[in-house]
């Protein structure tokens, strides 16, 4: 039976020495080994740079040429930690490369490998660590990659490690080095360790991001690959929604960014016109002793406010009652409306509690209580619902079932054409109820009705992209939860299962821009101290003095709504940018 795949992992770093582990399972992990490159012409072909002669590639290691064109080198020289040269990549980000050997899945292993880096193109030097995994019988890929971590360079040789967890003795893994920057990499080692494959802890301290983690990083610590912003508008990091404790104040931060302002709750940013590009940004977390419990690194990237000017755009918004509320649609239409933007049609079935398409008001797909599950599945005949939500707008009777038909869809609201865009705001009530030893499961589940609604989005508009956020942190302290479900759900119980389903969200879809699925981290800039529903009343019966409390848990204030509007409109901005 096939274990659980365990998609965290807690990345290491360890400064100078030597790796003290075993036996190395990979044949060339120092790049010294030659053989011919036979894929060196379709490399070329799309964009690459060889500095070498293809006949004396490094043996093992294979170029992704399904990523972004890089320059490529194998370098010899006085400055080689190991051997007699090391590869270095020169790139914008997104360039791969992966060992042939497999791993077997069944194991726990130690990945040590040498690096350094510079600054290229305006990208500050890291690499990410990936697992690709693939089917032991017949050695198909997997359907999956899993995310281990990524590690900010500096210009001198360091040594890194982290662990690689089991998969099962189901799968084998290949290992992938991702670049951005100019980055070089030496002594790639694949270890045992000797544990065994384990079931998935929900609640361990393990990371799934972009981040570099130092220690145990049980501040887990989660940032996105990317934030984005537009001149003019205010983005934020808050310090509360990219960690998981009960109590903020336990910990210190330490921002390193070249712009912005390091406030006490977080890093906030309006950009101007000159700001256009894109920057690194560090985020280090300090216990009350001082000691450094987690680093993360992300890229902020801020598009021009003309981007898309004068296109003609397609939008589906598709979620649940956060969606459903029709705010953060609405400010999501004005936003378009403002500036020199494209002329953008929404597209749905209701403009807001079923009520049918109307100008001047954003169509949209938000049911309230919704999961991805029902928008693959739900359909009721009588039902005392709202015919808006009886059945799923994606299903059509076929043979007396009803399945899932993107095409119908399309021809009945867009003309028969696929959305050049789909936003997909779900996940609350996929794991909403959900319980530390349920956490797993729940994801799990959600994430096959994922795939399938995804799937069939593809199927229809092969070129589309689709924008996946993740979900927001819920109000900042129990009295919302209190107010919602007296004491049927705490605030700390939802707020572990949403940063677990961001952790597992970042290591399934970060990375799948070539395949048009792209992360908007809604959850980042979103102010659960503030933003959220509010009222006044007594602190006690016995004391009329007045507090005010909060009163939703999950659903912000208008002003919550205007941000999420913000976090959608800064990554539609980031894609126009791209035409």
């Amino acid at each position: 039976m096939l274990k659980k795949i365990v998609t965290g992992v807690v990345a290491l770093i360890v400064v100078g020495g030597s790796s003290a582990f075993a036996q190395n399972l990979l044949e060339n992990g120092s790049f010294e080994g030659e053989a011919v490159l036979s894929q060196a012409d379709k490399l070329v072909n799309k964009g690459f740079t060889l500095e070498f002669d293809s006949k004396y590639w490094a043996k093992g290691w294979v170029i992704n040429n399904a990523t972004k064109s890089a320059s490529i080198s194998l370098v010899a020289g006085n400055d080689v930690p190991d051997g007699k040269r090391y590869l270095n990549v020169k790139t914008a980000g997104q360039t791969h490369i992966y060992s042939q050997e497999s791993i077997p899945g069944e194991e726990i292993y130690k990945i040590s490998f040498m690096a350094k880096g510079e600054p290229f193109n305006d990208k500050a030097p890291a690499i990410a660590v990936h697992a690709f995994l693939y089917k032991k019988a017949g050695g198909a890929w997997a359907g999956k990659n899993n995310l281990l971590g990524t590690f900010k360079l500096e210009n001198s040789w360091k040594e890194f490690s982290l662990d690689l967890p089991s998969v099962g003795d189901e799968l084998v893994v290949k290992i992938s080095f991702e670049f951005q920057g100019s980055c070089d990499l030496d002594n790639v080692k694949v270890e045992k360790t000797g544990g065994k494959a384990e079931e998935e802890k929900s609640a361990s301290p393990v990371v799934s991001s972009p981040a570099r983690q130092t220690t145990q990083n049980t501040a887990r610590l989660v940032l996105p690959p990317t934030v984005y912003a537009v001149p003019g508008s205010e983005i934020n990091i808050y310090f509360d929604n990219v960690v998981l404790t009960p109590n903020i104040k336990n910990y210190v931060f330490d921002v390193e960014c070249k712009n912005g302002r390091h406030d006490q709750e977080r890093w906030r940013f309006t950009p101007d016109d000159k700001d256009v590009g894109s920057f690194p940004l560090t985020i280090k977390v300090f216990d009350q002793s001082s000691k450094m419990l987690a680093e993360g690194i992300t890229t902020v990237t801020v598009s021009p406010m003309n981007a898309g000017k004068g296109r003609d755009v397609s939008l589906m918004i598709l979620g649940d009652s956060l969606t459903g509320a029709s705010v953060y649609p609405g400010e999501l239409y004005k936003l378009f409306k403002t500036g020199d933007n494209p002329n953008v049609k929404f597209i749905g079935c209701h403009s807001g509690a079923g009520k049918p398409p109307q100008d001047g008001i954003p169509s949209h797909e938000g049911r309230g209580g919704w999961t991805w599950s029902m928008y693959c599945s739900k359909w009721t005949e009588n039902s005392a619902e709202s015919p808006y939500l009886q059945k799923s707008p994606f299903l059509t009777l076929k043979d007396g079932k009803p399945v899932l038909d993107f095409k119908a869809y399309c021809d009945k609201y867009n003309g028969g054409k696929a959305p050049e865009y789909i936003t997909i705001f779900l996940g609350i009530n996929d794991i909403g109820n959900a319980t530390d030893s349920t956490i797993a499961q729940s994801i799990d589940k959600m994430f096959e009705n994922a795939d399938s609604l995804i799937a069939e989005f593809r199927r229809v508009g092969p070129d589309m992209k689709i924008g996946l956020a993740l979900i927001p942190p819920p109000a900042a302290t129990q009295d919302a939860f209190g107010e919602n479900y007296r004491c049927g759900l705490s605030r700390w119980q939802y707020r572990k299962n949403q940063h677990r389903l961001v952790e597992r969200m970042l290591s399934k879809f970060y990375g799948k821009e070539n395949e048009k699925l792209f992360i908007i981290p809604v959850y980042v800039n979103l102010d659960c101290a503030n933003n959220y529903p509010q009222n006044e009343e007594p602190v006690n019966a016995r004391n009329p003095k007045k507090m005010r409390r909060d009163l939703n848990g999950v659903h912000p204030a208008a002003e919550g709504y205007y941000q999420i509007a913000d976090s959608f409109y800064f990554w539609l901005k980031n894609e126009l940018n791209k035409k």
